[in-house]
């Protein structure tokens, strides 16, 4: 299900936690983000969805803010497109730092703590 969360270059996809909509600005995320790369149709996309929103609930209490985006429908992100895995982006301070591929969920785990 795509709800709106803005990326870097006005794009829109799906939120995790308060997904903010795209106001056609340059950069809508929060300055601590980390944003979910998926496709619908791909398994290990579905698989992780539990533990990245257990995660952002886990870190509620943090700046930093989580978001989900289907590449499918977000053009900036379409050199993610037919990956059969999930791409963790993270921003900071304006612009991406990070990328975890994949499921790995103590991997996720670190990059996120190491963030805030």
């Amino acid at each position: 299900r795509s709800g709106g969360v803005a990326l870097p270059g006005g794009g829109v996809g799906g939120g995790a936690r308060g997904g903010a909509a795209a106001d056609g600005g340059p950069y809508s995320l929060s300055p601590f983000a980390v944003v979910e790369v998926h496709q619908g149709w791909c398994g290990p996309c579905k698989a992780i969805v539990g533990t990245f929103q257990r995660i952002s609930i886990d870190m509620s209490d943090s700046p930093l803010k989580f978001y989900r985006a289907n590449c499918d429908k977000v053009e900036q992100l379409g050199k993610y497109v037919g990956q059969c895995q999930p791409v963790f982006l993270f921003y900071k301070g304006g612009g991406v730092v990070e990328e975890v591929v994949g499921v790995d969920t103590p991997m996720l785990t670190s990059k996120i703590k190491s963030l805030v």
